[in-house]
């Protein structure tokens, strides 16, 4: 995964239906502009992609690239650890 900043919608294209940890976001209000994606999973990977990040000392914010269906999920997760 390259660690280059990225625009929201190139994240969505390029991850499709996946969780996203992002670093040095670029935000308006809650919705991200751009950012660095650091980490992609799915919701089976998300315990140990955390563990994981949180190891390493990152600082993060979780965002699903698409809705899931019925749900806007939005979720604010940092470390500061």
């Amino acid at each position: 995964m390259t660690k280059e900043k990225m625009s929201w919608k190139e994240i969505q294209e390029k991850y499709p239906d996946k969780w996203v940890a992002l670093t040095d976001a670029e935000k308006s209000g809650s919705k991200i502009i751009s950012a660095v994606p650091v980490k992609v999973c799915d919701e089976s990977e998300m315990y140990d992609a955390e563990l994981e990040l949180k190891a390493a000392g990152i600082l993060f914010t979780w965002r699903r690239t698409t809705e899931l269906e019925g749900a806007n999920i939005l979720c604010e997760l940092q470390t500061n650890d």
